[in-house]
């Protein structure tokens, strides 16, 4: 389960399981680039919502930022201990949970990933030379992952207040 503090300036740190640290995650900025996400994707799930209560989005919401966050903890142990076909599989799981909630640039990195675990290119055509190749493409990728993490979070702390279960 995670925690959401927020500080004097506007930043709010999330905290999760023993095995994870905290991240800081930025106040969101209302004129923010919004590529993240394709609402028309993200619109039919606060569709599913009854009117006046978000509840149902809300329960997606968090069980995918609870996902993200253990999956991007379990990548990077899995680079360590260089297992590219778990990581594939990592990537392979956490891209259909994110093209769930329309989080397009999260979904095509882990599709990256996927595909890098599997010791191809990023489209999964050609073959990589080397396990190290690999590793290190996926390692970048895991980089920018986080990134991407800190700005759904905090779009979604915006948008639902918290993060908690509903």
């Amino acid at each position: 389960m995670s925690a959401t503090s927020t500080n004097a300036n506007g930043t709010s740190t999330a905290t999760a399981t023993a095995t994870t640290t905290a991240v800081a995650i930025p106040k969101w900025d209302k004129n923010a680039d919004m590529s993240f996400i394709d609402l028309d994707t993200f619109d039919q799930i606060l569709e599913m919502d009854d009117e006046g209560d978000n509840s149902f989005s809300k329960g997606i919401v968090v069980g995918f930022v609870e996902q993200a966050q253990q999956t991007l903890v379990e990548m990077e142990k899995l680079l360590k201990e260089k297992y590219l076909d778990q990581l594939s599989s990592r990537g392979h799981f956490l891209k259909g949970s994110s093209a769930t909630l329309g989080l397009v640039r999260i979904r095509d990195a882990c599709e990256k990933i996927q595909h890098y675990g599997a010791m191809k290119d990023e489209d999964g055509m050609k073959d990589l030379p080397s396990q190290d190749e690999a590793l290190d493409r996926i390692s970048k990728i895991v980089d920018q992952l986080k990134e991407e993490y800190k700005t759904i979070r905090s779009y979604f702390i915006y948008r639902y207040g918290d993060l908690e279960e509903p």
